[in-house]
């Protein structure tokens, strides 16, 4: 019961989170799961893999590879080739921060996916923990409107609480100049262990 509950509670979040941004251009493809997600490979709480050689399914569209896509890092880079073979899509793991989700350890990772051509870019945000020896994905959230480091586009406090911070594009919005930016809140309930939306605000990018 507690963990349909929980489900039921997460379900409604996505679908204000969706109703929110309703209003966006179509290419703003910021998207969140909290929802839990067994990602392959063995932990110990003291011990995680490097993450830089592995492969990954994302959820969300971000990385340009579609979503429930599957990418594999070597070094923590992927490289996605055009046509003609020519480098056209660089995916890396840019930053790894551990964490705890109160006494459990876990680790933030950010991927920043690039068009070598210049046509856009991307970010992943994966919080990934060590549950029972086996690694699980516990958020996520991924969009061309992170902001692609810690403090500017994400941070995470020690009472359990995770911001993340993205661009929104109006509809008049150019590509280059979204206008708005949203900040969101959530915070990890140790009784329904998982994360939970506890505040969303929305204003203009300042110049």
């Amino acid at each position: 019961m507690t963990s349909a509950r929980a489900r039921l509670r997460a379900t409604f979040s996505s679908i204000l989170l969706v109703a929110a941004v309703d209003n966006r251009a179509p290419f703003d493809s910021y998207q969140v799961s909290v929802e839990h997600a067994a990602m392959p490979g063995s932990c110990t709480p003291d011990r995680f893999p490097d993450f830089l050689n592995r492969t990954y399914r994302f959820r969300s569209g971000a990385p340009f590879f579609g979503s429930q896509s599957t990418v594999t890092l070597e070094n923590g880079k992927h490289i996605e080739r055009g046509p003609d073979s020519s480098p056209d899509w660089e995916l890396s793991l840019e930053e790894r921060h551990p964490i705890r989700l109160g006494r459990q350890p876990a680790i933030i990772l950010l991927f920043f996916t690039s068009h070598l051509r210049g046509s856009g870019s991307g970010t992943e945000l994966l919080v990934v923990r060590c549950h029972r020896e086996r690694l699980e994905t516990v958020f996520e959230a991924g969009g061309e409107g992170i902001y692609p480091r810690e403090g500017r586009g994400y941070s995470y406090s020690e009472a359990n609480e995770l911001r993340v911070t993205h661009a929104v594009w109006l509809p008049e919005d150019p590509h280059a100049g979204p206008s708005r930016q949203v900040d969101e809140l959530y915070g990890w309930d140790t009784a329904a262990d998982q994360f939970r939306i506890t505040k969303r605000s929305e204003g203009r990018i300042k110049p």
